[in-house]
């Protein structure tokens, strides 16, 4: 018997039809992974199953047994267990905490005799907390297990995710993009690991972007696009099937080529006429360094930006990229060093201040508002212009001219838009203070590359319409094609600048960091 059945599966959002009659199955012990471009309603499909949505029409069973009306613990006792795209961890907590809520639905005792610390529930406490530390090292994070988790970088967080799932005890497991935000060498980890778990008898339902990690892993691929079933078979099939290149890989690439084909904004092409003297930089970071308690994060980062410039900075998970961002915008203090913005000084300043000083943050986990509509979620960004009615409807005007999805969305919930469509409203957000210098963090996490392709181009036309920008990337292919310049960090510290020409030549970066894309 197959271990899951999705049967016609529909959903509606008010006029929209997320998913449109889905049928498929998952055997015993299989890995199927389900993909297709942004907004193809993979994730929603994962959210019928589990239980946080109702479908319009249709049913899905779990071993047989219908799953209509009930709620996600309900199914997680069953054997159901799931990570989700978006982190959904407790930042108040530890590690082996985090994993040790995973227990929840097993625990046999209840509330009271918790607080009452009776020797049932001491004892099961103890045996949840020997299990949740060997789920940690099942994902190579025991020695981290108690670390508050918001010491560990975003993709150790993605792994404490899967033990966390892992602690239910699920016989099968929906992975949601597990890979989004990872380096290769992390991912290559994550592909033995969720190997290893299938070996033990888990069966696993895969959503992921990385296709090199699908087409390894997966047994069998189910292809959506715009809510319907496109394709769905063996991974040779799959890749070869002209309909799912065209709607989600796109046109492949043989190796990274930077797509300026015009010399930097400063001019340094050999057959250049003289140039009048460069400008200061927008942007002028010294010798900053931030620390987490003890811990250095930055370890004296100079670097500039400057006017018209797209600057990349790329490096692996935990290499300091977000803190930079977050200690220009004014969200941590620095220890030492100097930030100077169009020759201000602005290091320690409130966020506020930043913000109206002409800096403007989209965040890496987008954080939109989920209950709010798409056009609140941009008025929220103009909140320094308040009362300036006329204003806000003119930089609505621009974003939506940037971004025409979101003007079809305007009234919808900005929870039930896609993970590309979100990524945008943070962009259009950004947008909406006006900014001459916008940092970017992480604007292709979980992306299809077709969508990737459509943020790079959105952010090379905002430089070419004057706003400069920094931008932190992981995938370091995407940084590289629109970059003037980059910066390398490694470990808190900046190991490597120069052109993307230059470092596309530099045999320290491809073993470092980028060598899978060359």
């Amino acid at each position: 018997m197959s271990i899951l059945q999705v049967e016609r599966l529909t959903k509606l959002f008010g006029g929209i039809l997320a998913v449109n009659d889905v049928s498929f199955t998952v055997e015993p012990n299989e890995i199927v992974a389900i993909i297709g471009p942004n907004g193809a309603g993979k994730t929603t499909v994962f959210n019928l199953i589990s239980g946080i949505h109702t479908p319009t029409r249709g049913a899905v069973r779990l071993n047989g047994r219908s799953l209509a009306g009930l709620g996600p613990y309900q199914r997680a006792a069953l054997g159901l267990g799931r990570t989700f795209q978006n982190l959904r961890l407790f930042e108040n907590m530890t590690v082996l905490e985090n994993v040790m809520v995973g227990h929840h639905q097993c625990a046999p005792y209840g509330m009271f005799a918790a607080a009452l610390r009776l020797p049932n529930a001491r004892r099961l406490e103890a045996e949840t907390r020997v299990d949740a530390l060997a789920r940690l090292e099942l994902v190579g994070l025991c020695a981290r297990a108690h670390e508050p988790i918001t010491a560990l970088p975003f993709g150790q967080q993605r792994l404490v995710q899967i033990a966390r799932a892992l602690a239910g005890a699920p016989r099968l497991l929906l992975l949601d993009e597990p890979a989004a935000g990872l380096t290769r060498g992390e991912t290559d980890a994550l592909d033995e690991l969720i190997k290893t778990l299938a070996r033990q008898g888990l069966t696993i339902l895969l959503v992921e972007h990385d296709m090199q990690l699908v087409m390894n892993l997966a047994q069998r691929i189910i292809v959506l696009n715009f809510g319907v079933q496109l394709a769905a078979g063996a991974p040779r099939e799959i890749s070869s099937h002209p309909e799912v290149i065209a709607a989600y890989l796109g046109e492949k690439r043989s190796r990274f080529t930077p797509t300026f084909d015009a010399p930097s904004p400063n001019g340094d092409g050999s057959n250049a006429a003289p140039a009048a003297p460069p400008p200061p930089p927008l942007l002028e970071v010294r010798n900053l360094t931030t620390c987490y308690g003890s811990l250095r994060a930055l370890d004296a980062v100079s670097l500039a930006v400057k006017p018209a410039e797209i600057v990349a900075v790329i490096g692996a998970n935990g290499a300091g990229k977000t803190t930079l961002l977050n200690t220009i915008a004014g969200l941590l203090a620095p220890r030492a060093g100097t930030i100077r913005f169009d020759g201000r000084e602005i290091a320690g300043k409130s966020a506020e201040s930043i913000v109206a000083g002409g800096i403007s943050l989209v965040p890496e986990r987008r954080q939109i508002f989920s209950t709010l509509t798409v056009r609140d979620n941009l008025a929220l960004g103009a909140f320094l212009h308040r009362g300036a009615h006329a204003q806000i409807e003119q930089d609505l005007a621009y974003v939506f001219e940037l971004f025409p999805i979101l003007k079809k969305r305007e009234h919808q919930l900005g929870g039930t838009l896609s993970g590309g469509e979100q990524q945008m409203l943070a962009i259009a957000r950004g947008l909406m203070s006006r900014p001459r210098l916008l940092l970017l963090d992480e604007p292709s996490v979980g992306l299809a590359p077709l969508l990737v392709q459509e943020i790079l181009r959105i952010v090379r036309e905002l430089c070419a319409r004057g706003t400069t920008v920094l931008l932190i990337e992981q995938n370091a292919q995407a940084a590289l094609e629109i970059a003037h310049r980059a910066y390398v960090f490694e470990t808190g510290r900046v190991a490597l600048e120069g052109t993307p020409a230059q470092l596309a030549m530099n045999s320290e970066v491809q073993r470092a960091y980028l060598g899978a894309l060359f």
